[in-house]
Protein backbone atom coordinates (compact mmCIF):
# COMPACT_ATOMS: atom_id res chain seq x y z
CA UNK A 1 0.00 0.00 0.00
CA UNK A 2 3.02 2.15 0.75
CA UNK A 3 4.85 1.44 -2.10
CA UNK A 4 1.61 2.31 -4.54
CA UNK A 5 1.10 5.39 -2.21
CA UNK A 6 4.95 6.49 -3.09
CA UNK A 7 4.34 5.69 -6.50
CA UNK A 8 1.38 7.85 -7.12
CA UNK A 9 3.30 10.68 -5.62
CA UNK A 10 6.23 10.24 -7.60
CA UNK A 11 4.00 9.99 -10.75
CA UNK A 12 2.45 13.69 -9.52
CA UNK A 13 5.55 15.16 -8.98
CA UNK A 14 7.19 14.07 -12.08
CA UNK A 15 3.92 15.64 -13.95
CA UNK A 16 3.93 18.35 -12.18
CA UNK A 17 7.49 19.00 -13.04
CA UNK A 18 6.60 18.79 -16.80
CA UNK A 19 3.87 21.18 -16.53
CA UNK A 20 5.44 23.40 -14.59
CA UNK A 21 8.57 23.20 -16.85
CA UNK A 22 6.83 23.43 -20.05
CA UNK A 23 4.33 26.26 -19.72
CA UNK A 24 7.24 28.53 -19.01
CA UNK A 25 7.46 28.20 -22.81
CA UNK A 26 4.07 29.16 -22.97
CA UNK A 27 4.81 32.27 -21.05
CA UNK A 28 7.68 33.31 -23.48
CA UNK A 29 5.59 32.76 -26.48
CA UNK A 30 2.95 34.37 -25.27
CA UNK A 31 5.29 37.68 -25.55
CA UNK A 32 7.68 36.24 -28.01
CA UNK A 33 4.96 35.68 -31.06
CA UNK A 34 3.40 39.22 -30.05
CA UNK A 35 6.86 40.48 -30.83
CA UNK A 36 7.46 38.10 -33.68
CA UNK A 37 3.78 39.18 -35.23
CA UNK A 38 2.73 42.68 -34.29
CA UNK A 39 6.14 44.68 -33.00
CA UNK A 40 7.10 45.35 -36.36
CA UNK A 41 3.13 46.84 -37.54
CA UNK A 42 2.79 48.27 -34.26
CA UNK A 43 6.07 50.70 -34.40
CA UNK A 44 5.20 51.33 -38.38
CA UNK A 45 1.03 51.44 -38.29
CA UNK A 46 0.90 52.82 -33.99
CA UNK A 47 3.44 54.23 -33.23
CA UNK A 48 4.29 55.47 -36.45
CA UNK A 49 7.99 55.13 -36.73
CA UNK A 50 10.00 55.35 -39.65
CA UNK A 51 10.37 51.86 -41.43
CA UNK A 52 13.72 52.15 -42.13
CA UNK A 53 14.92 53.21 -38.28
CA UNK A 54 12.94 50.17 -37.06
CA UNK A 55 14.95 48.20 -39.40
CA UNK A 56 18.39 49.68 -37.99
CA UNK A 57 16.94 49.17 -34.62
CA UNK A 58 16.10 45.58 -34.89
CA UNK A 59 19.79 45.43 -36.41
CA UNK A 60 20.97 46.37 -33.47
CA UNK A 61 19.12 44.87 -30.84
CA UNK A 62 19.99 41.61 -32.74
CA UNK A 63 23.68 42.27 -32.10
CA UNK A 64 23.32 43.41 -28.67
CA UNK A 65 21.51 40.14 -28.06
CA UNK A 66 24.37 37.97 -29.24
CA UNK A 67 26.02 39.57 -26.15
CA UNK A 68 23.27 38.98 -23.74
CA UNK A 69 23.40 35.34 -24.56
CA UNK A 70 26.81 34.99 -23.35
CA UNK A 71 26.33 37.22 -20.37
CA UNK A 72 23.23 35.38 -19.12
CA UNK A 73 25.02 31.95 -19.87
CA UNK A 74 28.01 32.91 -18.10
CA UNK A 75 25.65 34.83 -14.54
CA UNK A 76 24.32 31.26 -15.00
CA UNK A 77 27.45 29.47 -14.15
CA UNK A 78 28.59 31.59 -11.45
CA UNK A 79 24.97 31.38 -9.90
CA UNK A 80 24.73 29.42 -6.24
CA UNK A 81 22.05 29.75 -4.59
CA UNK A 82 19.62 27.46 -2.12
CA UNK A 83 17.59 27.34 -5.38
CA UNK A 84 19.96 26.17 -7.60
CA UNK A 85 21.66 27.87 -10.59
CA UNK A 86 19.04 28.35 -12.76
CA UNK A 87 15.79 28.53 -10.90
CA UNK A 88 16.36 31.65 -9.31
CA UNK A 89 16.01 33.53 -13.26
CA UNK A 90 12.16 32.68 -13.00
CA UNK A 91 11.46 34.10 -9.97
CA UNK A 92 13.31 37.64 -10.17
CA UNK A 93 12.73 37.74 -14.34
CA UNK A 94 9.06 37.06 -14.50
CA UNK A 95 8.07 40.83 -13.42
CA UNK A 96 10.77 42.95 -15.12
CA UNK A 97 9.79 40.77 -18.48
CA UNK A 98 6.12 41.63 -18.09
CA UNK A 99 6.51 45.27 -17.45
CA UNK A 100 9.03 45.50 -20.47
CA UNK A 101 6.41 43.94 -22.23
CA UNK A 102 3.78 46.57 -21.73
CA UNK A 103 6.04 49.30 -21.95
CA UNK A 104 7.57 47.70 -25.72
CA UNK A 105 3.47 48.00 -26.70
CA UNK A 106 2.77 51.38 -25.03
CA UNK A 107 2.70 54.78 -27.20
CA UNK A 108 4.01 57.31 -25.37
CA UNK A 109 2.84 61.40 -25.92
CA UNK A 110 6.43 62.23 -27.00
CA UNK A 111 7.89 64.01 -30.15
CA UNK A 112 8.89 61.47 -33.11
CA UNK A 113 12.42 61.36 -32.16
CA UNK A 114 11.70 60.91 -28.39
CA UNK A 115 9.43 57.86 -29.70
CA UNK A 116 12.56 56.01 -31.63
CA UNK A 117 14.43 56.73 -28.62
CA UNK A 118 11.67 54.99 -26.73
CA UNK A 119 11.38 52.25 -28.85
CA UNK A 120 15.26 51.28 -28.40
CA UNK A 121 15.29 51.12 -24.74
CA UNK A 122 11.55 49.20 -24.25
CA UNK A 123 12.61 46.74 -26.86
CA UNK A 124 16.06 46.53 -25.73
CA UNK A 125 15.20 46.03 -22.02
CA UNK A 126 12.34 43.76 -23.57
CA UNK A 127 15.02 41.42 -25.45
CA UNK A 128 17.40 41.15 -22.56
CA UNK A 129 14.69 39.97 -20.37
CA UNK A 130 13.60 37.85 -22.24
CA UNK A 131 17.21 36.11 -22.34
CA UNK A 132 17.06 36.43 -18.78
CA UNK A 133 13.80 34.07 -18.49
CA UNK A 134 14.77 32.24 -21.59
CA UNK A 135 18.25 30.93 -21.55
CA UNK A 136 17.41 29.17 -17.75
CA UNK A 137 14.88 27.07 -19.26
CA UNK A 138 17.45 25.01 -21.69
CA UNK A 139 20.77 25.59 -18.95
CA UNK A 140 18.11 23.44 -16.06
CA UNK A 141 17.18 20.80 -18.32
CA UNK A 142 20.11 18.67 -17.39
CA UNK A 143 19.73 19.48 -13.59
CA UNK A 144 15.89 18.14 -13.30
CA UNK A 145 16.73 14.72 -14.10
CA UNK A 146 19.39 11.55 -14.68
CA UNK A 147 17.09 9.86 -17.33
CA UNK A 148 17.36 10.62 -20.63
CA UNK A 149 14.23 9.51 -21.41
CA UNK A 150 12.57 11.97 -19.11
CA UNK A 151 14.43 14.79 -20.16
CA UNK A 152 13.14 13.94 -23.50
CA UNK A 153 9.68 14.10 -22.50
CA UNK A 154 10.55 17.52 -20.55
CA UNK A 155 11.75 18.35 -23.96
CA UNK A 156 8.50 17.84 -25.53
CA UNK A 157 6.50 19.24 -23.07
CA UNK A 158 8.05 22.96 -23.58
CA UNK A 159 7.71 22.54 -27.54
CA UNK A 160 3.71 21.36 -26.64
CA UNK A 161 3.26 24.70 -24.63
CA UNK A 162 5.45 27.04 -26.62
CA UNK A 163 3.44 26.32 -29.48
CA UNK A 164 0.33 26.76 -27.54
CA UNK A 165 1.06 30.15 -26.50
CA UNK A 166 2.05 30.80 -29.62
CA UNK A 167 -1.50 29.71 -31.32
CA UNK A 168 -3.15 31.44 -28.52
CA UNK A 169 -1.68 34.95 -29.32
CA UNK A 170 -2.43 34.10 -33.42
CA UNK A 171 -5.86 33.63 -32.61
CA UNK A 172 -6.85 35.85 -30.50
CA UNK A 173 -4.24 38.68 -30.16
CA UNK A 174 -5.29 41.06 -32.97
CA UNK A 175 -9.20 40.19 -31.78
CA UNK A 176 -8.44 41.52 -28.23
CA UNK A 177 -7.18 44.18 -29.70
CA UNK A 178 -9.66 45.27 -31.73
CA UNK A 179 -12.56 44.15 -28.56
CA UNK A 180 -10.57 46.39 -26.31
CA UNK A 181 -9.21 49.22 -28.20
CA UNK A 182 -13.07 49.64 -29.79
CA UNK A 183 -10.75 50.94 -33.18
CA UNK A 184 -7.81 52.70 -30.93
CA UNK A 185 -5.27 50.19 -31.52
CA UNK A 186 -2.57 51.66 -29.47
CA UNK A 187 -5.22 51.23 -26.47
CA UNK A 188 -5.84 47.92 -27.25
CA UNK A 189 -2.07 46.47 -27.84
CA UNK A 190 -1.17 48.03 -24.69
CA UNK A 191 -4.40 46.31 -22.90
CA UNK A 192 -3.54 43.20 -24.21
CA UNK A 193 -0.17 42.85 -23.87
CA UNK A 194 -0.88 44.15 -19.78
CA UNK A 195 -2.78 40.81 -19.77
CA UNK A 196 -0.64 38.54 -21.54
CA UNK A 197 2.55 40.12 -18.85
CA UNK A 198 0.13 39.10 -15.57
CA UNK A 199 -0.34 35.73 -17.32
CA UNK A 200 3.64 34.81 -18.32
CA UNK A 201 4.39 36.98 -15.25
CA UNK A 202 1.84 33.93 -12.91
CA UNK A 203 3.11 31.35 -15.02
CA UNK A 204 6.73 31.62 -14.36
CA UNK A 205 6.11 31.69 -10.51
CA UNK A 206 4.60 28.95 -11.04
CA UNK A 207 7.30 27.09 -13.05
CA UNK A 208 9.93 28.77 -10.19
CA UNK A 209 7.43 26.28 -7.68
CA UNK A 210 6.95 23.21 -9.63
CA UNK A 211 10.56 22.82 -10.76
CA UNK A 212 13.40 21.51 -8.73
CA UNK A 213 17.77 21.34 -9.54
CA UNK A 214 17.62 17.45 -8.05
CA UNK A 215 20.69 16.06 -10.17
CA UNK A 216 24.25 18.07 -9.52
CA UNK A 217 25.97 18.71 -12.87
CA UNK A 218 29.64 19.04 -12.58
CA UNK A 219 31.35 20.84 -15.72
CA UNK A 220 35.32 21.80 -16.36
CA UNK A 221 35.65 25.03 -16.66
CA UNK A 222 37.31 26.92 -19.85
CA UNK A 223 37.60 30.30 -20.52
CA UNK A 224 35.74 32.41 -23.14
CA UNK A 225 38.69 32.11 -25.65
CA UNK A 226 38.67 27.97 -25.09
CA UNK A 227 35.38 28.01 -26.04
CA UNK A 228 35.80 30.20 -28.85
CA UNK A 229 37.76 27.94 -30.38
CA UNK A 230 36.56 24.66 -29.23
CA UNK A 231 33.21 25.63 -31.21
CA UNK A 232 35.13 27.01 -34.20
CA UNK A 233 36.33 22.99 -34.86
CA UNK A 234 32.96 21.86 -33.83
CA UNK A 235 31.39 20.90 -37.61
CA UNK A 236 28.19 20.10 -36.41
CA UNK A 237 27.75 22.83 -34.18
CA UNK A 238 28.97 25.31 -37.10
CA UNK A 239 26.59 23.70 -39.84
CA UNK A 240 23.40 23.67 -37.52
CA UNK A 241 23.92 27.21 -35.98
CA UNK A 242 24.52 28.62 -39.29
CA UNK A 243 20.73 26.83 -40.38
CA UNK A 244 19.35 28.19 -37.08
CA UNK A 245 20.45 31.21 -38.34
CA UNK A 246 18.69 31.13 -42.02
CA UNK A 247 15.76 29.29 -41.07
CA UNK A 248 14.70 31.44 -38.15
CA UNK A 249 15.76 34.53 -40.01
CA UNK A 250 12.93 33.45 -42.76
CA UNK A 251 10.40 32.63 -40.16
CA UNK A 252 10.96 36.30 -38.64
CA UNK A 253 10.53 38.17 -42.04
CA UNK A 254 7.83 36.08 -42.67
CA UNK A 255 6.09 36.29 -39.69
CA UNK A 256 6.56 40.07 -39.17
CA UNK A 257 5.15 40.58 -42.84
CA UNK A 258 1.93 38.53 -42.06
CA UNK A 259 0.02 41.59 -41.32
CA UNK A 260 1.07 43.72 -43.72
CA UNK A 261 0.68 41.06 -46.66
CA UNK A 262 -2.67 40.49 -46.31
CA UNK A 263 -4.03 43.73 -45.14
CA UNK A 264 -2.04 45.68 -48.38
CA UNK A 265 -2.14 42.68 -50.54
CA UNK A 266 -5.24 40.16 -50.14
CA UNK A 267 -7.08 42.43 -48.12
CA UNK A 268 -8.04 41.18 -45.31
CA UNK A 269 -6.27 41.57 -42.02
CA UNK A 270 -8.44 38.78 -40.51
CA UNK A 271 -7.27 36.20 -42.65
CA UNK A 272 -3.86 36.86 -41.07
CA UNK A 273 -5.32 35.97 -37.85
CA UNK A 274 -6.10 32.43 -39.56
CA UNK A 275 -3.31 31.99 -41.11
CA UNK A 276 -1.17 32.53 -38.14
CA UNK A 277 -2.95 30.51 -35.95
CA UNK A 278 -2.27 27.39 -38.66
CA UNK A 279 1.12 28.23 -38.87
CA UNK A 280 1.06 27.74 -34.99
CA UNK A 281 -1.36 25.00 -34.68
CA UNK A 282 0.45 22.33 -37.05
CA UNK A 283 3.58 22.54 -35.62
CA UNK A 284 2.20 22.01 -32.06
CA UNK A 285 0.71 18.92 -33.57
CA UNK A 286 3.15 17.88 -35.35
CA UNK A 287 5.57 17.90 -32.20
CA UNK A 288 3.91 14.51 -31.19
CA UNK A 289 5.53 12.69 -34.08
CA UNK A 290 9.01 14.09 -34.53
CA UNK A 291 10.48 11.93 -31.60
CA UNK A 292 9.70 8.59 -33.51
CA UNK A 293 10.42 9.99 -37.53
CA UNK A 294 13.55 11.28 -35.60
CA UNK A 295 14.48 7.67 -33.99
CA UNK A 296 13.83 5.90 -37.34
CA UNK A 297 15.25 8.87 -40.10
CA UNK A 298 17.61 10.71 -38.23
CA UNK A 299 17.43 14.15 -37.30
CA UNK A 300 18.59 15.26 -40.88
CA UNK A 301 16.16 13.51 -43.00
CA UNK A 302 13.69 14.34 -40.86
CA UNK A 303 14.57 17.82 -41.36
CA UNK A 304 15.64 17.70 -45.46
CA UNK A 305 12.22 15.51 -45.94
CA UNK A 306 9.76 17.82 -43.74
CA UNK A 307 -7.04 47.15 -47.22
CA UNK A 308 -4.80 50.28 -47.09
CA UNK A 309 -3.30 51.65 -49.95
CA UNK A 310 0.04 50.97 -50.77
CA UNK A 311 2.49 51.97 -53.87
CA UNK A 312 3.26 48.99 -55.93
CA UNK A 313 6.91 49.35 -54.29
CA UNK A 314 5.73 48.86 -51.33
CA UNK A 315 3.49 45.88 -52.34
CA UNK A 316 6.26 44.03 -54.19
CA UNK A 317 8.66 44.69 -50.88
CA UNK A 318 5.79 42.94 -48.80
CA UNK A 319 5.66 40.15 -51.47
CA UNK A 320 9.06 39.50 -50.99
CA UNK A 321 9.21 39.61 -47.46
CA UNK A 322 6.03 37.45 -46.83
CA UNK A 323 7.46 35.01 -50.02
CA UNK A 324 10.09 35.28 -51.74
CA UNK A 325 12.77 35.44 -49.00
CA UNK A 326 11.68 33.37 -46.75
CA UNK A 327 11.22 30.72 -49.75
CA UNK A 328 15.00 31.06 -50.65
CA UNK A 329 15.96 31.17 -46.98
CA UNK A 330 14.20 27.88 -46.37
CA UNK A 331 15.87 26.17 -49.80
CA UNK A 332 19.05 27.40 -47.79
CA UNK A 333 18.36 26.20 -44.90
CA UNK A 334 17.70 22.27 -46.34
CA UNK A 335 20.82 22.65 -48.41
CA UNK A 336 22.92 23.51 -45.68
CA UNK A 337 21.29 20.77 -43.79
CA UNK A 338 22.65 17.93 -45.97
CA UNK A 339 25.96 18.41 -45.02
CA UNK A 340 24.87 18.09 -41.21
CA UNK A 341 26.53 14.58 -40.51
CA UNK A 342 26.13 14.40 -35.92
CA UNK A 343 23.52 11.31 -36.28
CA UNK A 344 26.76 9.64 -37.95
CA UNK A 345 29.10 10.24 -35.42
CA UNK A 346 27.18 10.61 -32.73
CA UNK A 347 27.86 6.65 -31.45
CA UNK A 348 31.69 7.79 -31.92
CA UNK A 349 31.36 11.01 -29.53
CA UNK A 350 28.97 8.73 -26.65
CA UNK A 351 31.52 6.63 -26.52
CA UNK A 352 34.32 8.47 -26.50
CA UNK A 353 32.65 10.51 -23.38
CA UNK A 354 32.00 7.20 -21.89
CA UNK A 355 35.75 6.49 -21.70
CA UNK A 356 36.94 9.72 -20.86
CA UNK A 357 34.23 9.24 -17.81
CA UNK A 358 35.83 5.70 -16.91
CA UNK A 359 39.21 7.52 -16.53
CA UNK A 360 38.15 9.87 -14.56
CA UNK A 361 37.19 7.04 -12.33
Amino acid sequence: MKKQQMTGKVKREIWRQRIGYGSADFACNLIWQMISLYLLYFYTDVMDLNEVSIALMFVVCRVIDAGTDLLIGYCIDKTHTKWGKSRPYFLFGAAPFAIFAVLAFSVPDISPAGKLVYAYVTYIGLSFMYTVVNIPMASILPSLTASAEERTALSTSRKFFGFLGASVVSATALKLVDTFGGGNEALGFRIVMIIFGIVGCAIFFFTFASVRERVTTVSTQATLVESLKSLAKNRPWIIFALNVLVMWGGFFIQTSAIVYYYKAVIGSVSLSVTVATIMSVVPMAANFFVPAFAKRLGKRNLYVSAAAVQSANAVTAIRAMYLYIPMILLVCSIVIMMFYNLDKIYPQIKRELEQRQQNKE
